[in-house]
């Protein structure tokens, strides 16, 4: 190497990559039924939603709000919740109430966030507000 060969200065960035779908959406049937839904102006990526033709069940907003909109997907998939914050866990009921409220529609928790209940917890809870019963839990 000659003495005028220069070295860039090495650059390091703190910077995170923005969250994805993919983040929260582990399997989908079909992406043919996803669907944009109102969204409260500054909805971010990862929010709960209501969707009005589900009765007002909350899904995982699966974009940024746009002009007034967020894409979700409502039906047979499997969501990973470990990026959804607690507040809005809370705002849709509870990890048993959305779990219960996503069973009709084919939606599946993917069972690695550790906020989640024990299958106990979740059999317990849920036959207790009669949704299934025992052998569904099997």
């Amino acid at each position: 190497m000659s003495e005028e060969t220069q070295v860039a200065p090495a650059k390091t960035t703190t910077e995170t990559l923005p969250l994805t779908a993919s983040v929260f959406l582990k399997y989908e049937a079909t992406p043919a039924t996803r669907v944009q839904v109102p969204a409260e102006k500054g909805t971010k990526i990862g929010a709960l939603v209501p969707y009005a033709l589900a009765n007002g069940t909350y899904f995982v907003a699966l974009s940024d709000e746009k002009d007034g909109l967020v894409m979700i997907q409502p039906l047979n998939c499997v969501m990973d919740m470990r990026q959804i914050s607690d507040d809005e866990i809370n705002k849709a009921g509870g990890y048993v109430a959305l779990m219960k409220a996503w069973l009709p529609y084919g939606v599946a928790v993917d069972g690695a966030d550790s906020r989640l209940p024990s299958p106990i917890q979740v059999k317990n809870t849920v036959e207790t507000l009669g949704a299934l019963d025992s052998s569904d839990m099997r």
